[in-house]
């Protein structure tokens, strides 16, 4: 029986990878779903996989089966990892007939055979919101697998598991040991063409956690933040800067004022992502490192420094550590 691929994009390093696989793979049916700040034209767009939120997992495979409610294909996702509810359901789901990798970053590398610590799971409410919606049968679920849904080993990789299909990295350290990995080699000339010269891109981990854990600190942690970019080996080239906030801290833009503000004052320093009118040629989803930004400077830890490392001159990008 034919598969649908379903491409499922949360980074930009999934959306790259992704997109490269579904550029060699133009004559089989496909349908991408997108999360976290990525949008494209064509691609469902969700919040996130779920993780073990159980209504958001069951918003996903809602989104799943309404892609092809009336048809009996198969589908074959490629995602970041089954490290949460969604991975346990892709298991015992016959719907769902394979899955494949797509590297996401740094745990690609170090998280590969490590067993994921689990939260247990409400299976009575799994299987009454999967009932409720009727989504049993169309995903090829029986009551008894959700019942027994936290006997189920979890890994945040499996690739022992009947299903798993391949994986697909940039990086030589991901899904070490991992059988059926293919490796894209990219033409870095090629794909990564300066744009925006003498342009710095901030790219900023999320904040919200730490300004959560010192809430009477913001306006001390505002000025800091803002001395860091400021004095970087990077900003001394150039005044042209533009600022890329997080994804999750987009969803607390609009729950806290204060964090609000606080973003805003970032505008200081040089023009939103959002604001940049990117050529035609360029995706705007795409890895940072194949932006056409002329200088990176990334603050905190980061799977962007994994890429800027393979892909851009040290001379042209700066890591600053703020967890320290």
């Amino acid at each position: 029986m034919d598969e649908l691929r379903i491409y499922y994009s949360h980074n930009p390093i999934t959306y790259t990878l992704n997109k490269l696989i579904a550029q060699q793979n133009t004559n089989i049916p496909s349908q991408q779903i997108t999360a976290r700040g990525i949008k494209v034209e064509g691609a469902i767009s969700v919040m996130d996989d779920g993780v073990w939120n159980i209504e958001r997992t069951v918003t996903f495979l809602k989104t799943l089966l309404s892609i092809n409610p009336l048809q009996k294909q198969l589908f074959h996702l490629f995602l970041p990892h089954t490290g949460y509810l969604l991975g346990k359901l892709i298991k015992i789901s016959r719907k769902i007939s394979c899955y494949s990798y797509v590297e996401e970053g740094q745990y690609s590398s170090n998280k590969t055979f490590e067993f994921q610590s689990q939260k247990e799971i409400d299976c009575n409410a799994l299987l009454e919101l999967l009932k409720e919606d009727n989504h049993l049968a169309p995903l090829g679920i029986h009551e008894e697998d959700v019942l027994s849904l936290n006997e189920i080993n979890n890994f945040f990789y499996d690739c022992e598991h009947p299903k798993y299909r391949g994986a697909y990295s940039l990086s030589s350290n991901a899904f070490k040991g991992f059988p059926n990995v293919k490796r894209f080699k990219i033409d870095t000339p090629t794909e990564r063409k300066i744009h925006f010269p003498e342009t710095i891109l901030v790219a900023l981990s999320p904040l919200f956690q730490l300004l959560r854990s010192h809430p009477g600190h913001i306006k001390e942690i505002e000025a800091n933040l803002i001395h860091l970019i400021q004095k970087s080996k990077c900003a001394q080239r150039s005044r042209k800067l533009v600022i890329k906030v997080h994804p999750q801290d987009l969803l607390w833009i609009e729950a806290s004022e204060s964090f609000k503000s606080f973003i805003q004052s970032l505008s200081n320093l040089g023009k939103q992502f959002h604001e940049i009118e990117f050529p035609d040629e360029v995706d705007h989803n795409v890895e940072l490192a194949f932006l056409g930004f002329q200088y990176y400077l990334v603050i905190g830890q980061s799977s962007a420094s994994i890429y800027l490392e393979q892909y851009v001159s040290f001379d042209d990008f700066e890591i600053m550590d703020i967890s320290t």
